[in-house]
């Protein structure tokens, strides 16, 4: 059975939450409330441009930590994001995949392709970010778990705000 959560700021989503120590000791590790955008910035960071016949029209940064359901750091996996809203057909995807270091840190690039209505603000889209063990997962790879995250996007070449989070991945 997989079982997946996300810390964020406002509590657990979307299951019930780990237990009261797991929740504090991300709070330790990340110092403030996760899945959250975070301060602007010291240095301005763009959304890098992919060319292409039909190029995303938004993106975004995700930074954190991965951690498996005791609060161990997931070390070496593949964190990715793929996912395909029907009604809309906008599809997001994470370039390049990323990889945990010793810590569980990691950051990823997330596009958004085919935004075709205004987006609302701000401009978020909660979406499934995989954990996988091999680098470049295709459609066809399971992850080995999901966490849900609220992520925040920026149009292709603006200025983006990160978003944090402390993904907890429940790998049983």
């Amino acid at each position: 059975m997989m079982r997946t959560w996300v810390t964020t700021g406002t509590g657990v989503e979307p299951n019930a939450g780990p237990p009261a120590s797991l929740f504090l000791l991300l709070v330790l590790v990340l110092g403030v409330g996760c899945a959250t955008p975070s301060e602007p910035p010291k240095e301005e960071i763009s959304c890098p441009y992919l060319g292409g016949d039909l190029p995303p029209s938004d993106c975004a940064r995700v930074e954190g930590v991965a951690l498996d359901r005791t609060g161990a750091p997931l070390v070496g996996a593949y964190l990715d994001v793929d996912s395909l809203h029907l009604p809309s057909g906008q599809r997001y995807f994470g370039h390049p995949t990323a990889v945990t270091d010793s810590d569980g840190r990691f950051g990823l690039w997330v596009y958004r392709t085919f935004r075709l209505a205004p987006p609302g603000s701000p401009d978020t889209a909660s979406l499934p970010v995989g954990a996988y063990s091999a680098p470049d997962p295709n459609d066809a790879d399971e992850p080995m778990a999901q966490a849900w995250l609220p992520i925040l996007f920026f149009r292709g070449g603006d200025s983006v705000r990160v978003t944090t989070a402390a993904l907890v991945f429940d790998l049983e």
